[in-house]
């Protein structure tokens, strides 16, 4: 199973990010189950619980990262049950 996450998870590198180098994750909503996993995975705490819900009324994950100090290490996407985080980007 663990090797399955792994291959499924994608780290990709972006040379033209607009503003400098910056890393991020997207999250793919309606998959996100309000686990929160993730939150508590995330080494620098840059993921919280949004205002917005998903089609079934659950308050979805967020990321939150002003300060751009995202490691883009992917902890939060191998956590994730649901395979919500659908991809790490490394600027």
């Amino acid at each position: 199973m663990l090797k399955f996450l792994f291959s499924a998870i994608m780290v990709i590198r972006h040379e033209n990010l607009g503003e400098g180098n910056m890393n991020y994750i997207t999250i793919d909503k309606e998959k996100c189950k309000a686990c929160y996993l993730c939150i508590n995975e995330c080494p620098k705490k840059l993921l919280k619980v949004s205002e917005e819900t998903n089609n079934l009324g659950d308050h979805v994950v967020e990321f939150d990262d002003p300060d751009h100090q995202c490691l883009a290490c992917a902890m939060c996407a191998m956590r994730c049950p649901d395979m919500a985080i659908t991809g790490v980007f490394k600027g």
